[in-house]
C-alpha cells in the first residue's frame, strides 16, 4: 500500500532534490538539502535515498548507507550527485530476464 505525502509536505523541493541530483549541480543539492532539513522532512529525505539511488544511479547503490544521522545522509546525497549516471538498468535487467528463459540471443 502506498502512502500518500502529507498535504504538508513540499512537493517541489523534493521534485527539484531529485533533479538536481540527477543532473549533476551539488551546489544546487546543497541548498536543496539544507531546506529540506530546515522545514524537518529530514526522515523523508533519509528514506527517500533508497529510491534516489536506485533511479538515477543504482552501481551507487553497493556504497550508500541509511544511518539516521544527517551529515551521512547529506554526504550519500552529495556523492549520488557526483557520481556518473547510469539510466541502463532497465535494459539490462530485461536481457537479464530473457537469458533467465532461455534466450541466449541476448548475447
Amino acid at each position: 500500500m502506498m502512502r500518500k505525502a502529507s498535504p504538508n509536505t513540499d512537493q517541489v523541493i523534493r521534485s527539484f532534490l531529485q533533479k538536481v541530483i540527477r543532473r549533476g549541480d551539488g551546489a544546487l543539492a546543497e541548498r536543496a538539502i539544507a531546506y529540506i532539513l530546515k522545514i524537518g522532512e529530514f526522515q523523508w529525505m533519509r528514506k527517500r535515498l533508497a529510491v534516489m539511488t536506485f533511479e538515477e544511479c543504482w552501481h551507487y547503490g553497493l556504497t550508500v548507507a541509511f544511518d539516521n544521522d544527517e551529515r551521512v545522509i547529506t554526504r550519500h546525497y552529495l556523492e549520488l550527485a557526483k557520481a556518473v549516471k547510469n539510466k541502463n538498468a532497465a535494459g539490462l535487467g530485461a536481457l537479464g530476464y530473457a537469458l533467465s528463459k532461455g534466450d541466449e540471443s541476448v548475447y
